[in-house]
């Protein structure tokens, strides 16, 4: 019950902050402007999971975030061959503040996959291409190595 109330009362103020506009002075509202390169891929196992995380940039190479359509295919390392796609709609509130092992600051949008709601495909190298689609229509692609 303890923790019940807690996460209610973390909601609460993250309601609060975001109401009174305190979220953009706190840093905790990502970045605005329009996307021009997706950078900074990685795809790791963490369990049970596929971690995939992303960033976007704008053509200064400042962070921002954006809302659109995010497309997922697993193809194989050698052939190319799509092995799986997935779909995701992703708001701007999606990419959070995340600080690297370097210590540098970064926004970026992580997306966990189940590994059972993908086909297993065994000791094959399998590359992750990324395609984020804006609601204007630009596509931005990066690339990460799943081994």
């Amino acid at each position: 019950m303890r923790l019940l109330s807690g996460l209610l009362g973390l909601g609460t103020i993250a309601l609060f902050l975001e109401g009174c506009g305190l979220s953009k002075v706190l840093g905790l509202e990502p970045p605005g402007g329009k996307p021009a390169i997706m950078r900074f891929i990685v795809v790791t196992e963490e369990g049970d999971f596929y971690k995939i995380q992303y960033s976007l940039q704008d053509k200064d190479l400042n962070f921002t975030a954006a809302e659109g359509k995010l497309d997922i295919y697993f193809e194989d390392y050698d052939s190319g061959k799509v092995l799986h796609k997935l779909t995701f709609k992703v708001r701007r509130r999606d990419f959070k503040k995340y600080i690297t092992m370097m210590g540098t600051e970064i926004w970026a949008h992580v997306i966990l996959i189940r590994k059972s709601d993908v086909p297993d495909w065994g000791n094959r190298w399998v590359r992750v291409r990324l395609v984020f689609t804006t609601e204007d229509g630009s596509q931005l692609e990066g690339k990460g190595l799943l081994l």
